[in-house]
């Protein structure tokens, strides 16, 4: 490249620390500082090489070039360059724009091989059971024998496959823009994604940041996947839909938490000498089939063995049917006379918390993956505000429900949350808990404190943040006025009690 004048080339790194540069050019040192607000080092419309500040904000990256009128090259430190592109009409025509091919191929294709194997040899879990001084033995699988998708066969996916060969992977699947064969086998086009995801154990995401592969893995990607298969992307994030990643997720974690009980509970029953009203409960015949483990009940019986209120050890009853009781909870086919307290107190009165920690745990992260399930996937079965009365039921407490409904704080969420106040409000306005409580041991005034504090604070905050209806966040308010200061407030509803 011949160029006499401007001559300036700005680099990210100083001059005097890069051997071998060539003569003829001006070579001024500017990385846009700590806080992106270091001054440009000289006039940026001298600029006729911009080498791209590595690891910087966008912001910073991108600042001069609107500025840069007679640049001819500019050069990323990084694979992609989507950063640049989003800003081409910054540039002058003619600029030769270049990636930084043949850096990054080894360290990214060892990032995506530390992260799969981290992820299938469970080291996050044994690391965080360290650090509360546990011991935790367990199985986890190994990376051979396993089918593997790398989306994206550029030369970083070149590179992983490289570093996968070693590990004696069962398979490897290629997948780019267009189909190709390389010395290692048959690239898939994109179009024949949907058919390789399923036979996938692992799938490796390092396909560039195009209008194309900009939320490639979404609702639809994910649900091709195989229960269990590890997503791991070296990509660039919006690659990946995030909110269609987290509903997987929580859909994941709930099936995950059914399948524990299912393995936690096998085998159980109830007690040999258990015994209930045959004119009331059921013959001998059904009450030999609490006896007898695993076998499954016609939805007749386990509504009136999980209803009822006199076994002579009801959590030995519970233990017994809970696997299918919680898969008929989670699909909506619970039959109950008030509501789903009902099945809460019949969980209160197993007193599952003081089970054996396998089982109590199981039993817990059952609850907490269907509650945060109904808030996030917008199929679940059961409205949000049954499955948050039942899980309030079962422990006699808010506090767990209400610091999971806070963490997620997607649009779903915030729907619910407007949802449940409609359904409330009526009760907690009279002064009442919006459901029955059945179990002696639940204090109901303190629940309705502790529900009406949290309305007033965080939701009232998210309703208004969310653009619940103004009617609503008025009713909310309301119940924080007291007597005459509230049915005489100019937003009362006019309910009658």
């Amino acid at each position: 490249m011949s160029i006499d004048t401007p001559r300036d080339v700005w680099l990210p790194i100083p001059p005097e620390e890069i051997d071998g540069l060539p003569e003829g050019f001006d070579y001024l040192f500017w990385d846009g500082g700590a806080d992106g607000d270091q001054p440009y080092p000289g006039d940026p419309a001298d600029c006729v090489v911009y080498v791209v500040p590595y690891m910087k904000a966008q912001r910073v990256r991108v600042a001069p070039l609107a500025e840069m009128r007679r640049v001819r090259v500019v050069q990323t430190l990084t694979a992609g360059v989507d950063d640049i592109t989003a800003r081409l009409a910054d540039l002058p025509s003619g600029v030769r724009l270049c990636n930084a091919r043949g850096v990054h191929e080894a360290s990214t294709a060892e990032l995506a091989l530390t992260l799969t194997l981290a992820a299938l040899r469970g080291v996050p879990q044994f690391v965080r059971a360290q650090e509360r001084g546990h011991w935790e033995g367990g199985f986890h699988p190994a990376l051979a024998d396993k089918n593997v998708l790398v989306v994206g066969y550029g030369a970083i996916g070149a590179a992983i496959e490289d570093r996968l060969v070693p590990f004696e992977v069962a398979r490897v699947a290629r997948v780019a823009r267009s189909q190709r064969t390389t010395a290692r086998g048959l690239v898939h086009p994109f179009t024949e994604l949907p058919a390789l995801l399923p036979d996938a154990d692992v799938v490796i995401l390092s396909t560039p940041l195009t209008e194309t592969t900009r939320g490639l893995v979404d609702t639809e990607f994910l649900a091709r996947m195989k229960d269990g298969a590890l997503l791991v992307n070296v990509a660039r994030g919006p690659v990946v839909d995030t909110k269609a990643l987290l509903a997987e997720l929580e859909t994941g974690r709930l099936t995950a938490a059914l399948e524990n009980l299912s393995v936690t509970f096998h085998g159980m029953t109830a007690h040999p000498d258990e015994h209930n009203c045959e004119c009331h409960w059921g013959g001998p015949e059904e009450l030999s089939l609490l006896k007898t483990p695993d076998v499954e009940l016609e939805p007749d019986l386990l509504r009136r063995t999980w209803q009822a209120i006199d076994w002579t050890d009801h959590a030995a009853v519970l233990r017994r049917i809970l696997p299918q009781f919680a898969t008929s909870l989670v699909t909506g086919r619970t039959d109950h006379t008030y509501g789903l307290e009902e099945a809460g107190d019949s969980f209160a009165r197993a007193r599952w918390p003081q089970w054996p920690a396998e089982q109590a745990d199981a039993v817990r992260e059952f609850l907490h993956a269907w509650w945060v399930q109904s808030l996030t996937d917008p199929e679940a079965a059961v409205p949000a505000h049954q499955v948050f009365v039942l899980c309030a039921e079962a422990s006699g407490t808010l506090g767990p429900w209400l610091a999971d409904w806070e963490e997620q704080t997607g649009h779903l969420s915030d729907r619910r949350l407007a949802e449940a106040a409609e359904k409330w409000e009526y009760e907690l306005l009279g002064d009442s808990l919006p459901w029955r409580v059945g179990w002696h041991e639940h204090d109901e005034e303190e629940l309705r404190a502790d529900l009406v504090a949290w309305l007033l604070g965080h939701a009232a905050t998210r309703l208004r943040a969310s653009g619940a209806p103004v009617d609503l966040q008025h009713r909310i308010r309301l119940l924080g006025l007291t007597d005459e200061d509230r049915w005489t407030d100019p937003h009362w509803p006019g309910h009658r009690y």
